[in-house]
């Protein structure tokens, strides 16, 4: 396939629109990522025989991809540039609730039933990679990427749940444990 045409590129636009949607937690990110998707598509279309709809998927991944280095990248430099700046320490009603959630983050994790707990555990709490989270569990590795992936999934809707759907009040509670420096919670 040379060339993708406007008809054959319409037929998968369902596909890329949920695919973005599914790549990227709001709709704004989501529009430009099909929008990126389609003028790729059409400046410079698969050389290949590869089905359309694949590429069209490896397309909008490398873009979220993309956009999630910017994003990251960005909020990296504002909040270096926004420690500078503040000269305030948190207060100690700031530190309590930060710490209150993170007490909540780490029972929801101990609440997990195995092989999720273990798992999550030992790839997120002793930082080991993939590879050795899986040597220590004897299986394979396909096997313990599969567990990460459900048990953060249980987790994420355990901690949804627990807060009201309100995401940012859990995820700020882990900025610390994986090493990015959070903005103090407000109470």
């Amino acid at each position: 396939m040379n060339t993708m045409n406007p008809e054959e590129l319409l037929s998968h636009a369902d596909f890329v629109r949920l695919l973005a949607r599914r790549l990227v937690l709001d709709e704004q990110s989501a529009d430009d990522i099909v929008q990126d998707t389609y003028l790729a598509a059409v400046e410079h279309p698969p050389t290949t025989d590869r089905s359309p709809r694949a590429w069209l998927a490896r397309v909008a991944q490398n873009f979220s991809r993309k956009r999630f280095r910017t994003d990251s990248r960005r909020t990296m430099r504002e909040r270096t540039a926004g420690a500078s700046v503040r000269t305030a320490a948190p207060s100690a009603a700031e530190i309590a609730a930060r710490e209150e959630m993170r007490r909540r983050v780490v029972d929801a994790v101990q609440a997990l039933d195995e092989p999720w707990r273990s798992t999550i555990l030992l790839r997120y709490y002793d930082d080991l990679p993939h590879r050795a989270v899986a040597e220590r569990l004897g299986v394979p590795l396909e096997t313990m990427r599969t567990r990460l992936k459900k048990g953060l999934a249980l987790l994420r809707a355990r901690l949804d749940a627990g807060e009201g759907g309100k995401r940012e009040a859990w995820t700020l509670a882990l900025a610390p444990i994986a090493g990015i420096e959070a903005a103090p919670l407000t109470v």
